[in-house]
């Protein structure tokens, strides 16, 4: 009977020492849960710098794969497509339990990751550093970096139909001038991007040849997802640090502040120093839409109109987060003019709220908060506030007011 007791308490004490050893390890920032990093388990690819490695991955990767490319040095590189739509790679298709084809699986998987120190990827020529073309899904690691080139001609990165860009953590996307639409991260029909970290910085078009999407642009039927990072110091006519045109865009969580948004030959509706709103009108219209669940849209400027979002056309809908600091000769925080806005939760400051106020400087009726033009373009912007002689009470501080146009 002892023997049997003792069986049974060694079994319940290697029991203890295990979920001790679970318990116990590294805890995630804020909830306490164990942070473990899915893509461990990746196949190391093969080559003695970061060029070789890649070309090792084109070669050797199968659809399903997962292949990390580990690097400790800073590298050039010349400007390259990821395309895995041979037939060899798209043998290994798998299916789910019930029989179906599961097409999420076709994709391969790349993970850029340092070994060390943080790294750079420096563009070494004109172009797009990573071009996702088919069946790829690019993984920007914990302290891997994406820098550009002044005078380029492309953004830093493009994703395409059917392909996904992840950035993670501590990852960075900076310096990046391009003459045209679009310098940080670029979002074709049907491509996929989220952000759960990481910082794009520095990235700006011209005046010139280019007008949208300093940070990010996405256009028909494209998603980005930010659920944490920081979008910042980038600069367009419209669309600083974000332009959607017939895309969608689900702000999570993460910061998108100190932007710039610049006029050109003072346009009419050039604004959108945080977020510009639009739809997709070359073929078909596509409803662009941007939700905001929480977050923080900040300390970004408009030469023209909103300061922190301009929704020109598409459908904004805000259920969180705080609009802050921004400013614009109209519409400080948010100018409607086209979209459909609706805000049922979250806080857009206004006048006489100290450093949180955003502000609209061309006259008295400009929107420190909202503003909504005065055209009759079929838009709408309805608040959950309280109203009295125009003047809108936007968010829970009862001192941002702001004059709305309707």
């Amino acid at each position: 009977m002892k023997r049997k007791t003792g069986f049974f308490g060694i079994i319940a004490l290697t029991t203890i020492i295990l979920f001790t050893a679970t318990a116990c390890g590294e805890p995630d920032d804020n909830s306490g849960k164990i942070i473990t990093d899915q893509y461990v388990n990746a196949v190391k690819a093969e080559g003695s710098d970061f060029a070789e490695k890649l070309n090792w991955v084109k070669t050797n990767a199968s659809a399903g794969g997962m292949y990390a490319i580990e690097f400790s040095g800073n590298t050039l590189l010349s400007p390259q497509v990821l395309d895995f739509s041979s037939a060899a790679q798209q043998q290994a298709v798998r299916y789910s339990v019930s029989g179906e084809r599961n097409a999420s699986n076709k994709e391969v998987i790349i993970v850029l990751m340092k070994r060390s120190a943080n790294i750079t990827i420096e563009l070494n020529d004109k172009g797009c550093l990573f071009t996702l073309d088919k069946n790829v899904k690019l993984v920007l690691h914990n302290g891997v970096t994406l820098k550009g080139k002044t005078d380029n001609n492309n953004a830093l990165v493009v994703v395409r139909d059917g392909t996904t860009f992840v950035m993670e953590n501590d990852s960075v996307i900076r310096e990046n001038d391009r003459n045209g639409n679009g310098a940080g991260v670029i979002v074709h029909n049907g491509g996929a991007f989220i952000m759960n970290g990481g910082t794009i910085t520095n990235c700006t078009v011209w005046n010139g040849n280019g007008r949208e999407g300093g940070g990010v642009l996405l256009n028909n039927g494209s998603t980005f997802t930010m659920n944490n990072g920081v979008i910042t110091n980038c600069a367009a006519r419209n669309g600083a640090g974000v332009y959607i045109e017939g895309g969608t865009f689900t702000m999570n969580s993460g910061e998108i502040i100190n932007n710039e948004s610049k006029t050109y030959l003072n346009a009419a509706y050039d604004g959108g120093g945080g977020v510009y709103l639009t739809n997709a009108f070359l073929t078909s219209v596509v409803t662009g839409t941007f939700t905001m669940n929480g977050g923080t849209i900040a300390n970004n400027v408009s030469h023209n109109i909103g300061g922190g979002v301009t929704a020109y056309a598409g459908i904004f809908n805000m259920t969180g987060g705080i609009i802050t600091g921004n400013s614009a000769l109209e519409g400080g925080g948010v100018y409607v003019s086209r979209a459909f806005f609706e805000k049922t939760g979250g806080i857009i400051y206004g006048e006489n709220a100290g450093e949180s106020s955003n502000t609209a400087t061309r006259d008295a009726n400009a929107g420190q908060a909202v503003k909504k033009d005065g055209y009759s373009h079929g838009g709408r912007a309805k608040v959950d506030a309280t109203h009295s002689s125009g003047r809108l009470y936007a968010g829970e501080n009862t001192d941002a007011g702001a004059w709305i146009k309707w």
